[in-house]
């Protein structure tokens, strides 16, 4: 029986163990969030030399480098083709990778933020923010209102918004009403 060979790499460590369990868009997500382009970089090199070691299956071609723009994204996405390439593959599997271990588990994402408490605080941010928008519309009229009754210095830029919002049927109303109270 063959020893069991453990490799330190948080990164590694988080993604052998949630490859396959998770789904792929979730994982990138939380991968390329909590790590940077450095530790996603070391972490590819060591899936490459190790998998190198991995002879009956036949990987494809993956850089050891990435330069450039969106670098985490394809850096990421290597480590996914080779992940997927050994866990497809009908001769190996993931288990014939070393054993990847974190001596600390704070340095890895959790994806339960991702999975369902994150979900849940954008859909309430996205309807705070129509909400917002539906009182904010409501608002200007008004304050348009008590801008052209007290003959606010800023009256023209407070109707200058409503008329920018599409309300300058209350503008061209108020200052009708306006000019017939002043006769």
């Amino acid at each position: 029986m063959a020893a069991v060979q453990y490799v330190l790499s948080h990164p590694l460590c988080f993604l052998v163990n949630k490859f396959g369990k998770t789904q792929h868009k979730l994982l990138k997500s939380a991968f390329m969030d909590f790590y940077s382009p450095d530790d996603l970089s070391a972490a590819k090199i060591q899936l490459l030399k190790d998998s190198q070691k991995v002879t009956s299956v036949n990987f494809p071609h993956v850089p050891q480098q990435r330069q450039g723009e969106n670098r985490a994204t394809r850096e990421v996405d290597d480590m996914f083709t080779l992940l997927a390439a050994l866990d497809e593959s009908e001769n190996a599997s993931l288990s014939a990778l070393p054993v990847y271990v974190s001596n600390d588990p704070d340095n890895m994402p959790s994806v339960r933020l991702y999975e369902g408490d994150f979900g849940v605080l954008m859909s309430l941010l996205d309807h705070f923010k129509s909400k917002l928008g539906i009182m904010e519309s409501a608002m200007l009229p008004v304050t348009c209102i008590a801008c052209i009754q007290r003959s606010c210095r800023w009256r023209r830029a407070c109707c200058l918004q409503a008329h920018n919002r599409n309300l300058s049927s209350h503008y061209v109303q108020l200052d009708q009403r306006n000019a017939t109270s002043t006769m």
